[in-house]
């Protein structure tokens, strides 16, 4: 990876290293990124016997329906981002779990399945150090503070909102966040059933709010001209509804989490991956 992504926004955590120092032979293929016959040419030589997708459809495709295509390898994987069949029939298995694909759908499947015992998608987050586990305890954040990663509930922070409720009640005085709910995926991934249960949640929860990532913030208008349609018998709804930019270092986005979440709302049916860990 570039010098500069590794020092200033991985702090010093370099990945690809640790590739390099766990495996017996690693390839730098990125001279191939955009040739996929030379680069089933080299996998050929090399006569790699197992080769796995990783985005299979995912990110253009480009892979899945260029590289994997020519069958540079005897045993073809799609693995972890592309939960559906390819319908193709030169990938051989697909590695899943038995309630993303039951056994029962297999026959609608290109692939065979190759089932993980807990959850498909496998991550190293529970091996690295930088990973702080999940707890109930919060340090107190203290009146007037500044928001720091690590510091504060999720009530405090209030997705970093100096107005989290927005238009106050009859009273006319402030009153304070009561739960937080989150979810930090794609837009692309909040269809309007998802939407129109989260509507329901925070007006079944008074002083509730919402706080969401704005990937992409084109979409954000969208989103709240939605909400306003679908609860329009709720007067400023769309005041409890917050976003936050994207965190590009993954742990400091797991910490955030942590610092901003009392509950993780998932998507359905196309459910959270990294973001939800």
């Amino acid at each position: 990876d570039n010098p500069h992504f590794i020092k200033n926004v991985m702090r010093g955590v370099d990945w690809r290293r640790r590739v390099i120092d766990t495996v017996d032979y690693f390839h730098d293929v990125r001279e191939y990124q955009l040739d996929h016959v030379g680069l089933a040419r080299f996998i050929r030589e090399l006569e790699m016997q197992v080769l796995v997708e990783w985005d299979g459809y995912a990110r253009q495709g480009q892979r899945a329906a260029g590289l994997m295509a020519l069958r540079p390898a005897p045993i073809q994987v799609l693995h972890q981002e592309f939960l559906m069949t390819s319908g193709a029939h030169y990938f051989d298995y697909i590695v899943t779990d038995e309630v993303v694909s039951p056994l029962t759908l297999e026959g609608l499947y290109a692939e065979k399945f190759l089932y993980l015992p807990n959850h498909f998608f496998s991550k190293g987050h529970a091996v690295q150090e930088e990973v702080i586990p999940p707890r109930l305890d919060y340090t107190p954040r203290g009146e007037g503070a500044e928001f720091r990663l690590g510091v504060g509930t999720p009530q405090e922070n209030a997705c970093l909102s100096s107005n989290p409720l927005g238009t106050n009640g009859d009273d006319g005085k402030d009153r304070d966040v009561s739960f937080v709910y989150c979810n930090f995926n794609k837009f692309l991934k909040n269809n309007p059933e998802t939407m129109r249960s989260w509507i329901r949640i925070l007006r079944d929860v008074p002083d509730s709010i919402l706080c969401l990532l704005e990937n992409p913030p084109e979409g954000v208008s969208n989103l709240r001209r939605f909400v306003a349609e679908v609860a329009d018998d709720v007067p400023n709804l769309n005041d409890r509804i917050h976003f936050i930019p994207w965190e590009m270092n993954p742990f400091d986005h797991q910490r955030r989490s942590y610092s901003l979440c009392n509950v993780m709302l998932d998507s359905h049916p196309y459910n959270g991956h990294t973001t939800a860990q």
